[in-house]
């Protein structure tokens, strides 16, 4: 042996150490010749331990433990050496035992330290090294078997050199701060963990830059097992940044790269949101880790794993949908097997996420069916029902619909699909991220399903509302919130088209509308545009206007981002081909016709033949060059378009599909023989029509029942069987009438009733050809009142649900819906009478078929007989061609039909009238002349084209002034029929006029009990807007008289002209609210209104009465309040001394004005004003009208008739815009 390997250490190079141990001599007798064969040995196994590539023999352990008993034997038979030496031997001996720890290795050690130092003084340096040795020894015994005395021995050994000043302090705290780590981890003390870390953050304080203290302070703050707290996290950080890495030893340089990862993730989770920059620092120091020399496999599939997942947090909480997924899918990919299970089935999770994504960027079908397979494979080897399990089986049945809709797997995989995400929903161990996401797709999954081959209407509306209570559950920055939304959106526009109702269509509009402007960079942008603009269209479709601005462009714009082969390329196409259609029909411009046809073509040549819309692409294509071919007079398209009806008839289809290519394709024949007139056409069409109204009619509310209905009356019509098609026509309103009850608000209502009128007054004059006049009048009734009539019935709905069972849909039925036209958020956009609510009320009430029914002749003729009047008149304007007409239903029963030849055109006028602001004007109308004037022209007209003709019918069978009931459809709903005049006649002294909405109303309206006048009201004068331009001095005036001089013993509400009256309130919507319900005897009998009245083309909620501060009360609320009315009560009267408060908003037809509000909502009779007022005359006439009745006891109408009549000059006609805007309604 070298004289000098003594003086070796763990520095020494190597191949000088391993020189040294290859000598072969070996010392007999001489112990520190032994002690330094063992101590070259040592060094090579400490060695082997701290150098990476350094490797020791595998028996130095034994030859080391031989050499020190060797020469310890030798020592003790009185050889020469010393105490320092049996120290030395000792020492070394111990560790060596310690190391190789066979057998009773372990024991021995610590035995033979015991009794060495038992002989040594306290202090010395051989008293520190053994000391130092057993303490290192009585913690590994602890270590393994936890008895209290070796933790006690130990912590006694590391104190006393702590207290005793040994020099390697840092050692010692390491050692201690371990030890009471170690008891915490056997015993689950969490106060020895906190003790443990207090030691070692001594140790480190004192400043010996030790690096091995801060490497043990993160070890026990990442891998104790419990709970680690922020601070503890933000020392590991800030350690980090005191510790140079090439003070830590080259082996151990990997885990401290790992420690600073682990705390550098946790810390970016630690919060309710995830911070960027830990994210960023764990995603570095995963690189780190990586790319060191000295990593082994297991840490690097760890931090491969740890950082895909920083990187995947990181790009969902800033937001970034453009973030480049393929470094994240190489690490994910690169995770071999050593990780743990639970790890590895995290990391496959994540793969397959990562894939589906990566197919759903693309677009490619090879990275759809790549993904596709790998998410099979990972579902099959992953436990079921765990969470891991849960979001593959997401993924797996996302990518199988993706193949459906391509047309690469049939609907059994889509079947599959539906069930799996059922499943996942259901489960109690998926991930409440995933399970919302699930949700989501289930709805769209299950509408889909529903929509194309057929289902379970009730499923489809559990998966919608599963979906949207998912929704509201979601973050903001969970990156998937925008795809759930747009799942939701998708579902309601699959559910519009099932069912037809408005509030899901405009439900995802908001939804869409909302969520795009949250993500303008996302990739995948062009998905939610080709959703807004189809559910765009579909709104225009149902509304009769074109499609908004940009909307095309939203279509084209996803023709270039979609690859191709992507199955929105051929709805996109199938959206500009209908959008261009539907501005061609607003334009006339044949360009908008040739795009149209030119995008039906490109979409029928894109169809994937196996895809579950092909059919339906099929149909859309034909109606486009149908239409374009009629409205061209172009026949080679009627035909080609015919011919694509017929193809899509003889694809698979599910029940509500079918019923609508039935419908398409018998629509085309019956066009085909309108322009050929060949009979075979005819009878083809009425066959196919017929098969299409059985399967609409299967259920009410199903969307197309009406449409498929009226057309198989048209085409009944032309085949001669006019009873056949009454009948026919009378089911197509029926159906109507449940679409009208399923919408969500009235507004709502109007647009699925818009074209009924038109159909009605088509369907009466078919009746009236077959001789009965009788039908003629129930189906104008019917068309004329729809929307009304859904608003009454609306309110017993309730009660006929209670008594049928269903008291969970009664109460869901009596929620308010959300305002027409009111700002949501897109989370709370749904209507809170939700849609399927509806639908099952429908569903249960569906045996009440004549629940929306016109009343009988028999009750109305007692209600006309009631309210003393004579005839209730349907005036009808001509129609394709045809003479106009008035129906007259007589109080005896008799009905009777005249041709008004003269009622054509257009009787929207005078357009100043019709289009002037609609506010109680302070002055008389600006160009109250051109006004007059104007308005004149239509009463000379009105007066020759109807009235004239009307009374000289009636006249002959019939003594005295009659009283006659008007029901105006259209236009001439516009038109003050009482103020009609010529040849020095006019209609209000040859007759009494009053107004209904319908006979429906009216019958409702006679059975009231009329509260005698009481010399009490509810007058609500100017009241204060805030705004002082609003002001009405004349109107304050008028309702201070009207109070004083008949109503004082009620109430006064709003600013009096003087003294002489108080006012008792402000005159707020709760004031005519609470008029309307009151209890018990009516307080007040009289509501008098001189304010200002607002209507809007937006529909009924947005045409109000403008109270005190601004407040508002709509049409819709009025109505509303007809189900907290007590039953068998009646308010009394109001009139309505504010300006077109009988006027509707958008269409003059729609039956919903101010007045008739009133009565709906329980008033006996209302007077209200057909345009804007002036306000001094209209302060003339309603003083005159409440002397006629308080004073002199007159009924409403012959009131308002006199106090008329007082007003106008015989022979000038430029007074009438002062006195013909008011009319009668009720008793």
């Amino acid at each position: 042996m070298d004289e000098n390997s003594l003086d070796y250490d763990f520095d020494t190079p190597p191949e000088l150490i391993d020189r040294a141990i290859a000598e072969p001599a070996e010392p007999d007798d001489d112990p520190l010749a032994w002690y330094g064969l063992a101590w070259l040995r040592w060094l090579r196994c400490g060695q082997a331990a701290l150098v990476p590539g350094r490797r020791s023999a595998p028996d130095d352990l034994d030859r080391i433990i031989g050499a020190c008993d060797r020469a310890l034997a030798l020592l003790r038979s009185d050889r020469p050496g010393g105490a320092g030496l049996e120290t030395a031997l000792v020492q070394l001996l111990a560790e060596a035992l310690q190391n190789r720890d066979s057998g009773g290795d372990l024991d021995r050690a610590i035995d033979l330290g015991t009794r060495t130092i038992r002989r040594l003084p306290p202090g010395g340096p051989e008293w520190f090294a053994l000391t130092n040795v057993l303490g290192d020894n009585l913690f590994g015994r602890f270590a393994r078997h936890h008895r209290a005395d070796d933790f006690d021995a130990a912590e006694r050994a590391f104190r006393a050199l702590l207290d005793i000043g040994w020099p390697d302090r840092p050692s010692l705290w390491l050692r201690l701060g371990s030890l009471h780590e170690e008891r915490f981890r056997a015993g689950g003390n969490v106060a020895d963990h906190r003790h443990a870390l207090r030691i070692l953050r001594t140790g480190w304080e004192e400043g010996s830059g030790y690096p091995m203290l801060a490497m043990s302070y993160a070890d026990a703050v990442i891998n104790s097992g419990a709970a680690a707290t922020a601070g503890e996290l933000d020392s590991v950080i800030d350690l980090s940044a005191t510790v140079g890495l090439g003070s830590v030893p080259t082996a151990l340089q990997p885990q401290w790269h790992y420690l600073l990862m682990v705390a550098h993730f946790r810390r970016a989770v630690a919060g309710e949101r995830s911070d960027p920059a830990e994210l960023r620092a764990a995603a570095e120091e995963a690189g780190r880790l990586i790319g060191h020399p000295a990593t082994e496999a297991d840490l690097i599939a760890e931090a491969r794993a740890v950082r895909a997942t920083a990187r995947l947090d990181l790009a969902a909480i800033t937001g970034d949908r453009m973030a480049d997924i393929e470094p994240i899918l190489a690490d994910l990919a690169a995770v071999g097997p050593q990780v743990n299970p639970q790890l590895r089935r995290s990391v496959d999770a994540r793969l397959v996420r990562l894939l589906a994504e990566r197919a759903r960027r693309s677009g490619s079908d090879r990275d759809a069916a790549a993904a596709e397979a790998a998410a099979a494979e990972t579902l099959a080897r992953l436990p079921e029902r765990s969470p891991e399990w849960a979001e593959v089986g997401y993924h797996l049945a996302y990518l199988s619909i993706v193949s459906a809709e391509a047309g690469r797997a049939g609907p059994i995989a889509a079947d599959r699909a539906v069930d799996m995400l059922g499943r996942i929903v259901a489960g109690g161990s998926t991930p409440p991220k995933i399970r919302a996401a699930a949700a989501t797709q289930l709805a769209t999954a299950a509408s889909a399903l529903a929509y194309y081959v057929g289902g379970d209407p009730a499923a489809v509306d559990t998966a919608i509302n599963q979906a949207y209570k998912a929704l509201r559950e979601t973050s903001r920055d969970d990156l998937n919130r925008v795809a759930m939304a747009a799942s939701v959106a998708n579902a309601l526009i699959l559910r519009y088209e099932m069912r037809g109702s408005l509030a899901d269509l405009r439900w995802s509009l908001d939804l869409l509308n909302d969520v795009r402007n949250e993500v303008p960079d996302d990739p995948q942008r062009h998905e939610l545009d080709l959703s807004l603009a189809q559910a765009r269209i579909l709104w225009c479709e149902a509304t009769n206007e074109t499609p908004p601005a940009g909307t095309l462009e939203l279509l084209t714009g996803v023709l270039a981002a979609a690859p191709p082969g992507d199955p929105r390329r051929v709805q996109a196409l199938r959206g500009l081909a209908g959008g261009y259609a539907m501005r061609a029909g607003a334009t006339g411009q044949p360009d908008d016709w040739t795009e149209a046809v030119r995008y039906a073509r490109e979409m029928l040549a894109g169809l994937p033949p196996s895809a579950p819309f092909t059919a339906l692409m099929r149909l859309s294509a034909g109606s486009t060059m149908l239409l374009a071919g009629r409205v061209q007079d172009a026949p080679h398209l009627v035909r080609e378009g015919t011919d694509l009806l017929a193809a899509a008839l003889r694809e698979p289809a599910g029940h509500l599909l079918r019923a609508r290519f039935l419908t398409g394709y018998g629509m085309a024949l019956l066009d085909l023989y309108q322009r050929e007139s060949r009979p075979d056409d005819l009878g083809r069409a009425v066959r196919t029509l017929r098969e299409a109204h059985q399967l609409a009619s299967d259920e009410p509310g199903q969307r197309g029942a009406a449409e498929v209905g009226f057309a198989l009356s048209t085409a009944l019509a032309a085949a001669g069987d006019l009873n056949a098609a009454v009948e026919s026509g009378r089911a197509a309103l029926r159906a109507r009438a449940w679409q009208v009850l399923l919408q969500s608000g009235t507004q709502d209502a109007m647009v699925a009733a818009r074209a009924t009128a038109s159909e009605a007054l088509r369907l009466a004059h078919v009746a009236l050809d077959a001789g009965d006049r009788a039908g003629a009048w129930s189906a104008l009734e019917t068309g004329r009142g729809l929307v009304l009539h859904a608003a009454t019935v609306a309110a017993t709905v309730p009660d006929l649900l209670r008594r049928a069972g269903e008291t969970e849909l009664a109460a869901q039925w009596t929620q308010d819906p959300v305002p027409d036209g009111a700002s949501t958020r897109w989370r709370d956009a749904a209507p809170a009478i939700p849609g399927d609510a509806r639908f099952r009320t429908l569903t249960v009430l569906g045996q009440q078929a004549r629940l929306l029914d016109p009343p009988s002749i028999e009750d109305l003729g007692e209600a006309l007989t009631a309210m003393a009047a004579d005839a209730l008149v349907y005036l009808c304007p001509g129609l394709d061609g045809a003479s106009g007409l008035a129906l007259i239903v007589a109080r005896d029963g008799s009905v009777d039909a005249l041709d008004l030849p003269a009622l054509t055109g257009d009787w929207a006028v005078p357009s100043a009238v019709q289009q002037a602001v609609a506010v109680r004007e302070i002055s008389p109308v600006p160009d109250s002349t051109a006004v007059g004037s104007s308005l004149a022209e239509v009463c000379r007209t009105g007066w020759d084209a109807a009235i004239r003709p009307l009374l000289d019918h009636w006249r002959p069978a019939h003594t005295g002034a009659p009283h006659l009931v008007l029901v105006p459809s259209g236009a001439l709903a516009t038109v003050p029929w009482h103020a009609t005049y010529g040849n020095g006649r006019w209609a209000i002294d040859e007759a009494a006029f009053s107004y209904i909405a319908s006979a429906r109303l009216l019958v409702e309206v006679a059975r009231r009990t009329v509260p005698p006048l009481n010399g009490a009201g509810l007058v609500i004068g100017n009241p204060d807007t805030g705004d002082r331009d609003q002001a009405l001095p004349h109107a304050g005036a008028e309702a201070s008289t009207i109070f004083r001089t008949h109503y004082a013993a009620g109430r006064y509400c709003g600013r009096p002209d003087g003294p002489a009256v108080t006012a008792d309130g402000r005159g707020t919507p709760e004031d005519v609210l609470a008029w309307l319900t009151a209890t018990g005897a009516p307080p007040a009998t009289v509501l008098h209104l001189a304010c200002h009245g607002v209507i809007r083309a937006d529909g009924p909620a947005s045409s109000y009465l403008l109270l005190s501060d601004g407040t508002r009360v709509s049409s819709e609320e009025l109505m509303r309040a007809a189900a907290a009315r007590p039953a068998g009560r009646s308010p009394g009267l109001v009139s309505l001394a504010a300006c077109t408060t009988h006027r509707a908003g958008r269409a003059y037809d729609e039956a919903v004005t101010l007045s008739t509000a009133f009565l709906v909502a329980g008033a006996t009779s209302a007077i209200g004003s057909l345009w804007p007022v002036p306000d001094r005359a209209t302060a003339r006439l309603m003083v005159s009208f409440h002397d006629h009745l308080a004073a002199h006891g007159r009924r409403p109408h012959e009131a308002l008739r006199a106090a008329q009549r007082e007003m106008r000059t015989a022979g000038d006609d430029t007074s009438l815009t002062g006195w013909a805007g008011f009319v009668h309604l009720g008793w």
